[in-house]
């Protein structure tokens, strides 16, 4: 079962979940140097749009390394704030994987995700 799925079983609200593929992977990442090597988009009730990303309800990014994984949320930290592009977030990082949960859910559905999260079994 992928981390999106044990989420999948943990938080109510989430309706599916769509596992990124280099044939909808909007922006050319998955795989490529320094980025994600698998991702899931997660679909929750709570998010006004029913998108394939973040805005959604929330992404799961895996990494190789944790390095990267770090390096990604570091560089989403930065663009926070930074316009419509970027909406605010909540990251939650364990290890090499990077819970992204759209502002839109607000601070106690986050606590939900970052629970199950935690909870997923992941070192």
């Amino acid at each position: 079962m992928t981390i999106a799925q044990q989420l999948q079983t943990a938080v109510p609200t989430i309706t599916f979940v769509t596992e990124v593929t280099e044939a909808n992977d909007s922006t050319g990442s998955i795989g490529q140097p320094g980025q994600y090597t698998s991702a899931a988009w997660i679909a929750d009730t709570g998010a006004a749009a029913p998108e394939k990303s973040v805005v959604g309800g929330a992404v799961v990014e895996v990494f190789a390394v944790e390095a990267d994984a770090q390096a990604r949320l570091s560089l989403l930290q930065q663009h926070i704030g930074q316009g419509p592009a970027y909406n605010a977030e909540h990251h939650y990082l364990k290890g090499s994987v990077l819970l992204r949960v759209s502002g839109a859910l607000g601070p106690e559905q986050a606590a939900l995700y970052e629970q199950a999260f935690n909870g997923t079994g992941l070192e």
